[in-house]
């Protein structure tokens, strides 16, 4: 085992990750990944691949590393296989903060290293550790170069998985191959589409199913059916409703910001509280003004928020956002709504150019037959 290892002239890479890590102590690792000791194996593995803020950041050695590191996942009785996973597939997060044409390069160098490995990771999908099944999953939505092959084997294991949330990541990795790549439109990649579809419909766990309707709305709305839009509606509402904390309802109103906004108009009713109703406001005036400019709703959403004991405030950002004219409808929905108003807020004057007072809204309202209005036709979503 570990042929090679000591023809590598190690210490040439100088320091490993992290100031204190040398590269020439590498092969002691390396060997010590397959120690008798449980806390020297752990420990061996972040000497590798690092620890803290630094595990998964690459040093110099790390295409040379990764061979070895494959090799010892193919033991079958390996212990920390999910460990080492978990090492792999944080190396390949870390290569999105590339920011120089060397840095890409050296990533590719990682990542065909990486690559290597899918024999095995192959393997790994069949594992009888449940933990180790989903490490494998969480490291194939990396594995964009062969996404033919992934997207294969990925819909194959979804299809025999008994774990819950196993069976939610291998969903949540389709996906993120499939929209994160831009791949949704390439033709081989049509019957994947209609599995996502069919599991918004039928998928039995409801986590699945909240994730792929996320992801479909990335799609262009007219390559999706009615019966299939109002599922997604649906779907991320209940989610939205049913989420405990407030982090996951923003995370979720975000996605509801990208259905039309009578959708979500149609969602708001006085048993929200206050802090749901805002965000489904923030989410229909984003949805409404990115089909008005023929936009994506996120470019709307995009400002970080801050909820206090006096209300929710946005931080300053510059924008070009700020518009004079709105339908008359969408500001009557705002006006009327006497939760959003329970909550002070910066939301419409930052992200809109709308007033935040409700006497001042209602002026404007007042105010908006005196001009002459941009466009008098309905917005066609």
């Amino acid at each position: 085992m570990f042929e090679n290892l000591d023809s590598i002239d190690w210490a040439s890479f100088g320091t490993h990750i992290a100031v204190g890590r040398q590269s020439k102590d590498i092969p002691i690792y390396i060997r010590g990944l397959i120690s008798d000791d449980e806390e020297e194996r752990v420990r061996n593995i972040q000497e590798l691949f690092g620890e803290g803020q630094h595990f998964g950041m690459h040093g110099n050695a790390t295409p040379y590393i990764i061979p070895f590191a494959i090799e010892v996942l193919a033991l079958e009785t390996y212990p920390e296989k999910s460990f080492l996973l978990m090492a792999l597939e944080y190396s390949c997060h870390h290569m999105k903060y590339a920011q120089t044409i060397s840095q890409m390069r050296f990533n590719v160098a990682i990542y065909d290293e990486i690559e290597k490995g899918l024999p095995i990771f192959s393997q790994l999908l069949g594992d009888s550790n449940a933990e180790v099944r989903l490490q494998t999953v969480e490291l194939l939505r990396y594995m964009q170069d062969k996404i033919d092959l992934v997207l294969k084997l990925l819909k194959e294991n979804y299809e025999i998985e008994t774990n819950v949330k196993v069976r939610t990541a291998i969903l949540e990795s389709i996906c993120e191959l499939i929209f994160e790549t831009g791949s949704q439109y390439h033709p081989k990649i049509k019957p994947y589409i209609s599995f996502l579809s069919n599991i918004v419909k039928q998928g039995k766990e409801f986590s699945g199913r909240v994730i792929v309707s996320s992801s479909l709305l990335k799609l262009w709305r007219f390559e999706l059916d009615e019966d299939l839009v109002r599922t997604i509606s649906e779907t991320l509402f209940q989610a939205f409703i049913e989420a405990d904390t407030e982090y996951v309802k923003t995370s979720l109103a975000k996605h509801i910001s990208e259905l039309d906004y009578e959708t979500i108009k149609s969602f708001l009713d006085q048993t929200l509280s206050a802090i749901e109703t805002h965000l489904l406001i923030k989410a229909m005036l984003c949805s409404y003004f990115a089909a008005f400019n023929k936009s994506s709703s996120n470019e709307y959403w995009g400002h970080k928020s801050k909820l206090t004991e006096v209300g929710i405030f946005y931080s300053p950002r510059f924008t070009n956002y700020n518009f004079e004219l709105y339908q008359k409808d969408v500001l009557l929905v705002i006006l009327n709504n006497d939760k959003f108003w329970e909550l002070p807020s910066n939301l419409l004057s930052l992200l809109f150019g709308l007033p935040d007072k409700r006497v001042d809204l209602q002026n404007y309202l007042n105010n908006m037959d005196k001009v002459k209005p941009v466009s008098d036709k309905p917005i066609k979503f």
